[in-house]
């Protein structure tokens, strides 16, 4: 299970590193730019949501010697993706 986790860690980084960093162009975007890049964060963002509610069905079942471990890890990817939940809004317009 541990490696499954790692694996949904991994692909969190990146899908979490590509957010942040198309939300950065989106001040230097305009028309028709911005609004595909607004949905191309919305689409990653909703993707980000799911693999964060995997992971948590997978901590869940983890043999408790290991979860809170994880459970520690998924509670710090939670905020990060809330941040960027708040952030989003004020960024789009």
């Amino acid at each position: 299970m541990a490696s499954l986790m790692e694996s949904f860690e991994q692909q969190y980084a990146a899908l979490s590193a590509e957010i942040t960093a198309k939300t950065s162009r989106l001040n230097n975007l305009s028309g028709i730019e911005k609004k595909m890049l607004i949905s191309q964060v919305d689409r990653q963002m909703e993707e980000a949501h799911e693999l964060l509610e995997q992971m948590d069905l997978e901590v869940k079942g983890m043999p408790p010697a290991s979860r809170q471990k994880y459970q520690i890890r998924l509670k710090s990817y939670v905020a990060e993706l809330s941040l960027l939940d708040k952030e989003l809004p004020k960024i789009k317009f």
